[in-house]
């Protein structure tokens, strides 16, 4: 198998773009888009995990509880798309469904704790979802999945509102990154005395 030669024609097949120059910049900018989406979510991560910190209230264990059970119902999920059942897969892995459920304890508190919180720091700053905002998620659904924007709607139904609270949720941890303080932690050398 022979490589094509790096060219201007090379260029013009892969993606459009008339030149190599071309090609490398553009392939620069998608690296540099995503490596700053990341840089960006791994800093709304640490945000988010400094104001779980800083927040200690009582859960209500209805919410924990629903939390659990989504989350056994991926599990349930995944071991079906692996061709296998729930009980197959406590099999394989020794535990009880009681015992999986309560290794997930500690992430389904933290979960309703980070919603709690987004939902409340979205409320105090007035953050909500906008129609324009509405439109551009719409809209970037339909190229991901090459479909109009109104079937996307239309498969959406009922869970809009979903939709809706993931846009709320985004714009308040964008909101919690903007307005975050990095402090440096650096040790300085004292001088002897």
């Amino acid at each position: 198998y022979e490589l094509p030669p790096l060219d201007d024609e090379f260029a013009k097949q892969l993606s459009g773009v008339s030149t190599l120059p071309e090609l490398r910049s553009e392939l620069r900018r998608r690296l540099e888009v995503v490596a700053n989406a990341r840089s960006r979510r791994a800093i709304g991560n640490a945000v988010l995990n400094q104001v779980l910190a800083a927040h200690d209230f009582p859960l209500p264990a209805s919410m924990v509880d629903g939390e659990l059970n989504r989350m056994m119902e991926d599990v349930d999920a995944a071991a079906g798309s692996a061709g296998k059942t729930l009980e197959q897969h406590l099999n394989e892995t020794g535990r009880t469904e009681a015992e999986l459920r309560d290794s997930f304890r500690t992430e389904a508190e933290s979960r309703v704790k980070a919603t709690l919180l987004i939902e409340a720091i979205a409320k105090a700053e007035n953050i909500t979802a906008t129609p324009a905002d509405i439109s551009a998620e719409l809209g970037a659904l339909s190229r991901r999945y090459g479909q109009p924007v109104h079937r996307i709607r239309a498969a959406l139904g009922n869970n809009l509102l979903s939709l809706m609270g993931g846009i709320v949720r985004n714009k308040t941890l964008d909101f919690l990154v903007d307005h975050a303080v990095v402090a440096v932690n650096e040790e300085t050398p004292r001088s002897a005395s």
